[in-house]
């Protein structure tokens, strides 16, 4: 008999993308990170790898739309921060364009 895990649950989240990048919501800040985001280093001294983010690859929203990123939705794991999006940041968008 094969187990199988439960699928995680997902729901149209706000993606914007900028000269062909994605910039995904971050998981727990409100911001946009661009792949990548986290880097593997090595610790002298504790000999193990982390990981750990590089935060010059993050972006606001209002950063993003300067720049003439376009707003777009993908199935991701939902984030807390983002609820309601529809709403307030398309709010946003639409205000700059004009």
């Amino acid at each position: 008999m094969k187990i199988s895990e439960p699928k995680a649950p997902s729901g149209p989240e706000p993606v914007f993308c900028l000269n062909g990048m994605p910039y995904y919501p971050h998981r727990s800040e409100p911001v946009w990170v661009q792949p990548g985001a986290f880097v593997r280093t090595y610790n002298g001294m504790t000999k193990l790898f982390e990981y750990k983010e590089d935060e010059t690859k993050r972006l606001s929203a209002s950063e993003l739309i300067a720049r003439r990123a376009t707003l777009e939705e993908m199935l991701l794991w939902p984030r807390e921060w983002t609820n309601g999006w529809q709403k307030w940041l398309v709010a946003e968008y639409n205000a700059f364009k004009v």
